[in-house]
């Protein structure tokens, strides 16, 4: 699997999870990109 590829993947695991645990699936759908990509990656290793 493709680096960039994975890592959304991993991503979209991790806000699914929170959203739905968390916020019981109220938020909204969202795509992060660029900086803020690299942050969330660092706190969730």
């Amino acid at each position: 699997m493709k680096p960039t590829v994975k890592t959304y993947a991993e991503l979209q695991l991790a806000y699914d999870t929170f959203n739905a645990r968390l916020f019981g699936g109220q938020l909204p759908e969202c795509l992060r990109v660029g900086r803020e990509l690299c942050e969330i990656l660092e706190l969730l290793r």
